[in-house]
């Protein structure tokens, strides 16, 4: 009951900030509204657990519904691809840049390209690369299997990475409202009465995107995930996770920056791609230095003797 009304006030409180957009701190107020609502359930549910005697904690599988952890692991998969689609969309269905007035142009075939039609171009193209670092940082941090999901490690692992998982899909649907916004005018000035805040949106989203893959991976493989890194096992590992931690910053420090659209979604792009090459050279380092490729191995040739007796 506490969580329908704390999210029934939460839903007051954004219509009231949709309500009157132009007034001062309500754009503040909505992106507080949403870090802080993913949280309502998750901390509900924990404090009632940890406000539960040992004896209610103990016959809780009497009172609540299981879990089908193999179908959550694939709805949230496909919820989370659906996300990037929506960002995939917001290339297809762009409009292209409207000619300025005596200026011939045919974009239908590529000929006759005026400047902003080259950079709308390159936007886009840019876009595309910021929708497949995403992807491809999803599919080196999600659970291959539902017995590496946070949702096996106990009922405080699973709400924070409900928490988590929320909070990262609703960032990538912003980057795709941010590379929309970028494709309405890549050639806007930079220093238009919209920049600023243009900049942040995208710089903003892709920040939280990048950095919550941290807190994900750790949440589903417990301290495993770091003790490598900080204990530098692998100093290949160890570089390519630094390397990845402060690319993630650097794609928010370049809100600040006076660049165009077309420029500032280039440069975004860049370090999205360098975070998950980055990424992908953890991933190497950990199957081929610390040995976890060898119990992928071993685990798939048990699997393969199993259906081959079968």
């Amino acid at each position: 009951m506490v969580s329908w009304i704390g999210e029934l006030v939460m839903l007051a409180a954004a219509w009231v900030c949709a309500s009157y957009p132009e007034e001062d701190g309500m754009q503040s107020a909505m992106l507080t509204l949403l870090f802080v609502t993913p949280w309502i359930y998750p901390l509900r549910a924990m404090a009632a657990r940890l406000a539960s005697s040992p004896e209610m904690l103990a016959r809780a599988h009497e009172f609540r519904t299981p879990i089908n952890v193999n179908s959550l692991v694939h709805r949230f998969n496909e919820f989370q691809m659906l996300m990037l689609g929506e960002t995939v969309l917001q290339l297809v269905i762009s409009d292209w840049p409207p000619a300025p007035p005596g200026v011939p142009t045919n974009a239908g075939d590529m000929t006759s390209l005026t400047e902003d039609d080259q950079r709308f171009m390159a936007s886009t193209l840019f876009g595309l690369i910021i929708v497949l670092s995403m992807l491809h940082s999803h599919v080196h941090t999600y659970p291959d299997s539902p017995d590496n999901h946070a949702a096996k490690k106990g009922t405080i692992c699973f709400y924070l990475f409900l928490a988590f998982f929320m909070l990262k899909a609703a960032f990538v649907l912003l980057t795709g409202v941010g590379v929309k916004l970028v494709l309405y005018s890549p050639s806007a000035s930079a220093t238009a009465f919209f920049a600023k805040e243009q900049r942040l949106h995208l710089a903003l989203s892709l920040f939280i995107v990048f950095i919550i893959q941290l807190p994900l991976k750790a949440v589903h493989d417990g301290w495993s995930y770091f003790a490598p890194i900080l204990t530098l096992q692998s100093a290949l590992l160890s570089g390519a996770t630094a390397v990845r931690l402060v690319t993630t910053l650097v794609m928010l420090a370049v809100c600040v920056a006076e660049l165009a659209p077309y420029a500032f979604i280039a440069l975004e792009a860049v370090l999205c791609a360098v975070a998950s090459a980055a990424l992908q050279v953890e991933t190497w380092a950990r199957h081929h230095h610390l040995g976890e490729g060898k119990h992928c191995a071993v685990h798939i040739a048990g699997d393969a003797e199993k259906v081959t007796a079968s």
